[in-house]
């Protein structure tokens, strides 16, 4: 079967190829941005996260142990149950809400497409019957 001109309104064969080329490159610059991004993104919220719950463990810690006898400062308890709170709802937010991980697959998803479509327009002969 070969390629019906008059269907599809641009022939690929009379160098439009190149025009595609370059406009595949400028397209698959903004998914890889993305990517990068939402990439930034979740190692930042793991980070914080992870510092809010070492400071939580801290502070339990130091209730636990140093203040055996005598009652510990006012703020201490106040300032680990807040900090465990905070890790709780960071973390549901991060992943229900934002969700950086799946989004910087569907952006690398989109870009290795992009990727795709240019390595065939480059390598393959569309001239196929």
């Amino acid at each position: 079967m070969e390629w019906d001109h008059s269907k599809h309104g641009r022939s690929f064969y009379s160098g439009g190829e190149l025009e595609l080329l370059h406009d595949l490159d400028s397209w698959s610059t903004q998914p890889n941005h993305w990517a990068h991004f939402n990439q930034a993104w979740d190692v930042g919220f793991k980070l914080l996260l992870l510092g809010v719950a070492m400071v939580s463990a801290i502070c339990a810690a130091t209730v636990a142990s140093k203040y055996r006898q005598s009652p510990p400062p006012s703020w201490l308890p106040v300032f680990n149950t807040s900090a465990s709170a905070l890790v709780a709802a960071l973390s549901a937010f991060a992943l229900s809400q934002f969700d950086f991980a799946g989004r910087q697959r569907t952006y690398e998803t989109k870009r290795d497409a992009y990727g795709s479509i240019k390595d065939e327009l480059t390598y393959f002969d569309l001239k196929k019957s």
